[in-house]
């Protein structure tokens, strides 16, 4: 059953983080006058279309979604990106939705970073017939968006240096999403300014009634019975552990997936006994998370399932075990971004010496087949022993060269990819940490949807 769109109501904020509202949007002058000529911008989440009309009311379409953890400023994002493709404008740039990991704003500017970007994530636009510099030219000529997600996930020194490289392109409209408390710190930290001409929204806090309609809506008829005592807590008290944890659209996303989508009961959440806080609750939703999703979405049966279906049972064992892996590995570099040809360093030495020891065997062994079956078989007796050691000492310098080397990517290695030689790499993450996969925003500040590597 498709569930029903969450009403999270956003607003323009009262915090002191915003430019003057002559720069933002037009005011009524007797309003100025009065000094109640603060911008206006009201939007919902399940009536897009009204907010992307606001957002194009702005001056100079330059727009700041803060909020706490789990409000769902990402999901504003995308929805905004879909809704200005869905319904352009004449002479609309195309919105591109980016996360901002990655970015060193003393090395690059906004035109820079983003066109590198573009490059990267795009390859297409690599082909001859868009020219030699095409990602560059949409970016200079105005032609993309940028929607800049999660300012929070940078240095905290870094946040004020990236506003004022948005500062330099002060008329370029844009979209950014930032913690509330990281981008006040960003506008008040020495160097730090607000983003000139940008509107700046929060979330309002969510509804018992419409987290209760929210369910509701995403429930089958005939199953509400066993979500009776649930309902009632969250469109009632706001004080029980539960229903303090389903304040949230990511947490109320997360009872969706255990619960709703795999058909089981929730009424375990209402007892106090075994989960006497909203943490608690928490905990058990993402222990549950990855078992939940993967039954919730059986393998295809060959037919015209989702592109995106599984084509094999995957064992939720597995799956937490592998997830841990990529976690380690990508805390251990210091990163949020998962690059698959990466991987290979997260390899301990000794599995990368038995890897390259038998890709070695296998390369001598095709080669010598090779010319065996080349040169003839009574040639072969002279050419084949070459051949063999040939293709061995491939394999084995280069498996000596990834177990020998060193364990984890230095610093300057990590950033060679997403950063030009002469930036600064963000601190690798504290290996005493647990190493943690990152599914969507924060929760509570301070919890994330993890996966814990066993050391």
């Amino acid at each position: 059953m498709w569930p029903s769109w969450l009403q999270v109501r956003w607003h323009f904020t009262e915090l002191d983080v915003v430019d003057r509202a002559e720069h933002i949007a037009r005011t009524n002058p007797l309003r100025s006058l009065i000094r109640r000529g603060r911008p206006r911008f009201t939007g919902r989440t399940d009536r897009i279309g009204d907010t992307a009309t606001e957002f194009r009311r702005l001056t100079r379409r330059r727009l700041v979604i803060v909020g706490e953890p789990g409000m769902g400023k990402t999901t504003l994002a995308v929805l905004l990106v879909r809704e200005l493709l869905d319904h352009p404008q004449s002479h609309d740039p195309v919105p591109v939705l980016v996360s901002m990991s990655g970015w060193h704003p003393v090395a690059e500017s906004l035109y820079e970073w983003m066109s590198r970007r573009l490059a990267e994530d795009y390859p297409a636009l690599r082909a001859g017939a868009f020219g030699p510099d095409a990602a560059r030219s949409l970016v200079t000529q105005h032609r993309i968006l940028p929607i800049l997600d999660g300012l929070d996930e940078l240095p905290a020194q870094t946040g004020p240096k990236i506003i004022v490289r948005l500062n330099e392109v002060a008329t370029d409209p844009l979209v950014l999403t930032c913690r509330t408390a990281e981008y006040e710190a960003a506008v008040a930290a020495p160097g730090g300014d607000v983003l000139t001409a940008g509107a700046v929204i929060e979330p309002g806090p969510l509804m018992p009634a419409d987290a209760a309609a929210y369910v509701t809506g995403c429930l089958p008829p005939r199953s509400r019975s066993d979500w009776r005592d649930l309902l009632a807590a969250v469109n009632g008290d706001r004080q029980t552990p539960v229903t303090r944890a389903l304040s949230t659209p990511l947490a109320l996303w997360l009872l969706r997936k255990v619960y709703v989508d795999t058909r089981t009961s929730p009424a375990e959440l209402c007892d106090t006994s075994r989960f006497p806080t909203a943490d608690s609750v928490i905990e058990h939703l993402l222990d549950h998370l990855v078992e939940a999703l993967i039954r919730a979405n059986p393998p295809g049966d060959g037919g015209d399932e989702h592109p995106f279906c599984p084509r094999r049972a995957w064992d939720p064992a597995d799956a937490k075990r592998w997830l841990a892996f990529l976690a380690h590995h990508l805390t251990v570099i210091g990163s949020r971004d998962l690059a698959w040809w990466q991987l290979g360093r997260a390899a301990t030495r000794r599995v990368a010496l038995v890897a390259g020891s038998v890709a070695a065997l296998v390369i001598g062994l095709v080669v010598g087949l090779y010319m065996m079956f080349t040169v003839g078989l009574a040639n072969s007796l002279a050419v084949v022993p070459a051949a063999l050691v040939f293709g061995s000492v491939v394999g084995l310098a280069r498996s000596l060269t990834v177990g020998l080397g060193p364990s984890r990517p230095s610093p300057h290695q990590r950033c060679q990819h997403r950063h030009p030689p002469h930036s600064t790499p963000t601190p690798p993450a504290d290996q005493n940490q647990p190493a943690t996969l990152h599914f969507g925003g924060n929760l509570r500040g301070s919890r994330a949807i993890t996966v814990e590597h066993v050391r």
